[in-house]
Order: C-alpha cells, then sequence, then structure tokens
C-alpha cells in the first residue's frame, strides 16, 4: 500500500482533476489500516468493500465504477508504478484517434526480469504481447484483449458496457471481446506500467491457471450464440476470436498429448502411433515442429530485443519449458473451470524488494 501510494502520488496531473478509488475488502483489516496510517492526500478515496459473492476484482471493479467522476478512468492494480506522464499520454492520445476508439492499452513490462529464469521468460512474454500482439490486433481493428491493468477507458462507454462481468476471472479479456461486438475499437499507446514478475512456481501457477481459466470462460461466453457473435464481429474477427481466445487454452492442453505420442514413438516405434499419422499427415507434423518452434522462440528472442533485455536473449531457447508450465497451468484451470469456475486465486506480491531506478 505505501509503494501504490507513492507511486500512483507521482503521476503528474493536476491534482484538483484526479479521483483514486483504493478498491479494498472489509475483512483486510491490515490494508485497511495500513491506508489509514498513511493520511492519504484528498484526492484519494477509500471504497471498503463488504464481503459478497462472487469475491473478485471486477465485482470491485464496478463498485469503483459506481463511484467515478471523471470523463476518464484507467485501472491500476496494486503492484504498479505507471510513467509518470501516462495519464496525459492517454489524453492527448483519446483527442488523436478514430472516432470509436474506447479504450487505450498502456504496455505492461516487469522490473524484476532478471530475478530467476521464470521471470526472464515471462518478461519476454509480456514484452512481445505488448510489443507486438497487442498493437498488430489494434491496427488491423480485430478485437484486443485487454491487459488487466493500465487500460484507460472512457467513461460513459464503460458504463453503456455494464462495466465488467463479475464472474470472470480475466475480466479485462472480456471486456475487450465485448468492447469489439460493440462496433468499438481498442489502441495500444506507448507508455509503460511496470509491474513485478512472480518469481515463485507455485505463485506464478495460480496466476497464470486464473488466466487461463478465464480464457476459457471468455471463449464459452461469447460462443453461447456462435451466429449472433458472427454477426456482431465479422468473418475476420470472429475468426480471430476463435484462434486468440479458444485457440490459446486449447492449443496448451493439447501440446502434452502430442509431446507424450512423439517420445512414445521415438522409443517404441509404435505401430498404432504410426497409424494415427499417415505420411502427408507426418510430413506436416515435422515442419510444423520444426518450423513452428522456431517461430516461436524467435517471437520470443524479437520481444526481448525490443525491450532490451539482452542478457535475456540466449535464455529464450530454453522456451519449451515455458510451455510445459503453460500447460501445467491449463490442466489446473479445467479443473477449476469445472469445480470452482469463479474461484479468484489471489497472486502474492511483495516477494522481490521494488527497485527505485526503473529503466524509464
Amino acid at each position: 500500500m505505501p509503494n501504490l501510494v507513492r507511486n500512483l502520488s507521482r503521476l503528474d496531473y493536476p491534482k484538483d482533476k484526479l479521483q483514486i478509488l483504493l478498491l479494498m475488502e472489509a475483512d483486510d483489516e491490515e490494508t485497511i489500516e495500513t491506508a489509514r496510517s498513511l493520511n492519504l492526500p484528498s484526492y484519494f478515496e477509500s471504497v471498503v468493500i463488504k464481503p459478497s459473492y462472487p469475491r473478485t476484482k471486477p465485482k470491485a471493479l464496478n463498485i469503483g465504477l459506481s463511484r467515478v467522476r471523471g470523463e476518464y478512468c484507467v485501472i491500476y492494480d496494486a503492484e504498479d508504478r505507471p510513467e509518470t506522464d501516462q495519464l496525459k499520454k492517454a489524453i492527448v492520445a483519446f483527442r488523436k484517434v478514430k472516432k470509436g476508439v474506447v479504450c487505450i492499452q498502456a504496455k505492461l513490462e516487469y522490473w524484476n526480469s532478471d530475478t530467476n529464469l521464470l521471470t526472464k521468460f515471462f518478461a519476454a512474454e509480456y514484452a512481445t504481447y505488448f510489443n507486438l500482439v497487442l498493437p498488430g490486433l489494434g491496427k488491423l481493428g480485430m478485437p484486443v484483449p485487454l491487459g488487466g491493468t493500465s487500460n484507460h477507458f472512457l467513461t460513459w462507454a464503460l458504463q453503456k458496457l455494464g462495466g465488467w462481468d463479475s464472474y470472470n476471472v480475466t475480466e479485462d479479456i472480456d471486456l475487450g471481446m465485448r468492447i469489439a461486438r460493440q462496433g468499438w475499437r481498442v489502441e495500444i499507446m506507448d507508455s509503460v506500467t511496470w509491474e513485478e514478475a512472480n518469481c515463485h512456481l507455485w505463485n506464478w501457477l495460480r496466476q497464470r491457471s486464473r488466466w487461463i481459466k478465464g480464457y476459457m470462460q471468455t471463449y464459452f461466453v461469447h460462443m453461447r450464440s456462435p451466429r449472433r457473435l458472427l454477426k456482431d464481429l465479422g468473418i475476420v474477427n470472429f475468426l480471430s476470436f476463435q484462434f486468440i481466445i479458444g485457440g490459446t487454452p486449447l492449443t496448451m492442453l493439447f501440446n502434452p498429448v502430442f509431446w507424450i505420442l512423439t517420445i512414445v514413438y521415438a522409443v517404441t516405434r509404435s505401430g498404432f502411433i504410426e497409424t494415427l499419422y499417415p505420411p502427408p499427415v507426418y510430413a506436416m507434423g515435422v515442419v510444423s515442429m520444426v518450423l513452428g518452434n522456431f517461430i516461436f522462440i524467435y517471437y520470443v528472442l524479437t520481444g526481448c530485443m525490443i525491450r532490451e533485455l539482452y542478457g535475456n536473449v540466449k535464455w529464450m531457447l530454453l522456451t519449451p519449458l515455458y510451455w510445459v508450465l503453460m500447460s501445467v497451468g491449463a490442466y489446473k484451470a479445467l479443473w477449476q473451470l469445472i469445480f470452482r469456475p469463479h474461484y479468484w486465486e489471489k497472486t502474492k506480491h511483495g516477494l522481490v524488494k521494488e527497485e527505485e531506478n526503473v529503466r524509464e
């Protein structure tokens, strides 16, 4: 809480036009007491949320949205450190973008990319996602799966959409799809919010499985009526939705199956496995394995180069290990989707001491 208040107080924006809502759960007494002890500036408002189902971030955000007074609003997570001029950049961006843009997403990066091998992979993934994938989707006018923080909204548009889905554990992804279905757009701006990358494996798996579960939830919710979704998005964006929102968790679930088949065949030369791969299918599989793996490794290498994470480049050759972890998270997500669909696994932060001199 002290770090959050300090980071948000540094925002270069007229304080008489700034409203910062700190959303806290009523039974989180330690956080509430800490906030009270900080002698918060007048533009901070503490919003204490009474326990009620579902206990999720989007439910809290909807309560906060009901209190928003500004023309624009933005979401920050508790560990965020946005660049000091980010709000001003967002205002300028809204004034320059084309009509129909209702959300401008800032880029998310990790300040502790060198903590261990896991954070190196995580930082490269984020660098690629927020510097290549999302800007590309935005420029093509395709649905943009928002990041969970630093997305700047026109308040009226967010209210018209009904805010966030309180039951979705990746409310940002779902909201990006609903923006697209409304015929609106998302753009990416060149401003960074620094976050802390998970450096503990179990903590990372908890967060990752929640994200993948949210992809699954979003896919099934929007595919309740495929014809209506096709009508809302159009054929190109409909296919984009299938590949990105549906294909992401599906790939992670299928990967171990194909890995196991490949290993078993290499060891046993099983005739049964051979029957599954007639020559044309086998040839395509080999090309996919060699070329596909090369492209995806090159993909994260590019992310490292863009963010000047040069020391991490060599480690990206071990990226397949990261894919294994993703598949573990995917199967955990599938189990939770069936048995605990709206359970929000919180992510612990503050595991690494925050650096003051973050590269900006």
